[in-house]
């Protein structure tokens, strides 16, 4: 089972969601239920807890979490602090992988890093690059 904070669904002529994947809320600071700076990336971060404890409820495994390091693809949302680093913790806990989408956002497009999840100060398992290397 792979928890994302990305879209799974939704194309006219697609087959939506699949089973094994599980998607968290948008941890949106400005419409979002938590809206706290100092507070919001661990409780939506928390979240993450419920869904691994489905995963284990319908007797399969967790696989990894993938998310984009600023949420492009939703909308432009900068991550809370916390965020990542409260569910790389549980995901790693559960025995999963941590993947970094930052095909989008990365190659020091964001500030002053070269990569997106270095502000939320974590170390994914894995990251995923593409066409920002030709751009």
């Amino acid at each position: 089972a792979v928890v994302s904070t990305q879209s799974t669904g939704g194309h006219p002529k697609g087959i939506g969601q699949p089973d094994f994947m599980h998607k968290m809320v948008l941890p949106d600071t400005y419409r979002g239920a938590f809206r706290d700076p100092d507070t919001a990336g661990e409780k939506y971060g928390s979240q993450v807890h419920t869904l691994i404890e489905d995963i284990r409820n319908k007797e399969s495994k967790l696989a990894g979490f993938m998310a984009e390091s600023a949420l492009s693809c939703g909308g432009q949302v900068i991550l809370p602090k916390h965020y990542l680093s409260t569910i790389y913790k549980a995901v790693r806990e559960a025995g999963g992988l941590c993947i970094a989408d930052e095909v989008q956002v990365g190659f020091g497009r964001c500030g002053t890093g070269m990569w997106v999840f270095e502000t939320q100060g974590v170390i994914p398992d894995v990251v995923t690059i593409g066409k920002p290397m030709g751009n």
